[in-house]
């Protein structure tokens, strides 16, 4: 695998196809489902604990899933997650046979995503480690991020025509359609995973042994916490941004299809960023890196809170796209290096706790927020302090002596 491109492992290949048809599905049910809670209830608060309901599951039980995928096949466990996603569209399916499904519907599909995914992504990251040599962590993961970027651009817009002619069931299916092609992609990909860990006697007693040791590696790593922790603080600032995007469209009068042409804004902005790290290659990616991108981020959050134009929104959005994806390609291509591969599902996970913790929390909050102290305000209240949190962290010993050294090389 090492010194050839990443596009010329075949078992990579399939896996990239598959994620970038699932993702597909994904984009356009999410901002399906944003909008129908918006036209159902109009309330920013029903839409924050909607996200909540989806994001808080996977925080509780990640830790758990890191441990079992560091313990088994990590593509059973995205084969398995894939074929519930995929059930649990048929079941939307049927509720909406007659119009807009029920909100308790939808919020028990939210608590499904978030419970099966909190085993999917420690898995995906696992396995795709296994895929590939490590000088090529950063390359394979902005090819992931290619796959995933340009469903941002297509998915939203093509949601946003069909919600437009309030074919929402259209959407469902083909969701359920999507997982259907990831699961046979997973299962083509040969790749054998082997991992050190113990076999699975005395289950209880061994899932409590190996997540203390994930937490033993995560304390002996201050790296790490520091970086989770400041993650904690910019993903809760992103997650007010999102949350605020479908009341933004409705605010300004864009309508279903100016919202999903703002997410797809988002889409254009990280392909472009995408197909950067796609084709330069950083040998040496470091946190400095990630939190200089996360900092600059904070200032366009701040410059949405000031621009009520559609022209503008639209530009800022691709700025903030660009970014995303400079953060979720360097970030764990770093976390790919430092953490041992036996280890890695059990501490990745834990830096999924840390820094996706603040995600429910703050998407509940933030509904509360915008109702009460303006949508404006709160968005820029999120710029300035996404801002602070990066300029700390980015100073910090700990983070300043990781590495100065950075290798790029064109392909």
């Amino acid at each position: 695998m090492a010194g050839q491109s990443v596009f010329k492992n075949s078992n990579y290949l399939t896996f990239w196809t598959g994620s970038f048809v699932s993702g597909m599905g994904d984009s356009m049910f999410l901002l399906a489902m944003s909008w129908m809670v918006v036209r159902i209830t109009g309330s920013a608060t029903v839409l924050g604990l909607l996200m909540g309901a989806m994001s808080l599951p996977q925080i509780l039980f990640s830790v758990i899933g890191g441990a079992l995928v560091d313990r088994m096949d990590p593509k059973r466990f995205m084969i398995a997650s894939d074929a519930i996603r995929l059930v649990a569209m048929v079941f939307l399916v049927f509720f909406s046979s007659h119009g807009m499904p029920p909100i308790w519907a939808l919020f028990v599909v939210a608590v499904v995503f978030g419970t099966v995914d909190a085993g999917f992504w420690p898995a995906a990251l696992a396995f795709q480690q296994s895929l590939v040599a490590p000088e090529q962590y950063v390359q394979a993961n902005g090819f992931v991020m290619v796959a995933s970027q340009t469903t941002q651009i297509v998915g939203p817009a093509v949601a946003g025509l069909l919600m437009a002619t309030g074919n929402f069931g259209v959407i469902l299916v083909l969701n359920a359609a999507t997982y259907g092609v990831s699961i046979g992609c997973l299962a083509r990909v040969t790749t054998s995973h082997t991992t050190s860990a113990p076999p699975m006697t005395d289950e209880p007693a061994s899932l409590r042994r190996d997540i203390a040791q994930g937490i033993h590696y995560m304390l002996k790593t201050p790296l790490l916490l520091v970086t989770s922790l400041a993650a904690f603080i910019v993903n809760a600032c992103l997650a007010a941004v999102m949350l605020a995007m479908p009341l933004m469209a409705h605010q300004l009068r864009l309508g279903s299809q100016g919202f999903g042409f703002m997410t797809a804004a988002l889409g254009i902005g990280g392909a472009i960023g995408a197909i950067a790290f796609s084709i330069i290659r950083l040998r040496h990616p470091t946190p400095r890196m990630t939190l200089a991108a996360t900092g600059l981020e904070g200032v366009l959050f701040l410059a949405l809170g000031m621009t009520h134009h559609f022209s503008l929104l639209f530009t800022v959005l691709c700025g903030v796209g660009m970014l995303e994806v400079a953060v979720n390609t360097i970030a764990p291509s770093v976390n790919q290096q430092i953490i041992p591969p036996a280890m890695f599902g059990r501490v990745i996970s834990l830096t999924i706790v840390l820094m996706d913790g603040a995600i429910p929390l703050a998407r509940a909050a933030s509904g509360w927020s915008i109702a009460h102290l303006g949508l404006w305000h709160v968005l820029q209240g999120a710029g300035v302090l996404q801002v602070l949190a990066s300029a700390i962290a980015f100073m910090l010993p700990t983070v300043r002596l990781y590495s100065e050294k950075t290798g790029i090389r064109i392909l």
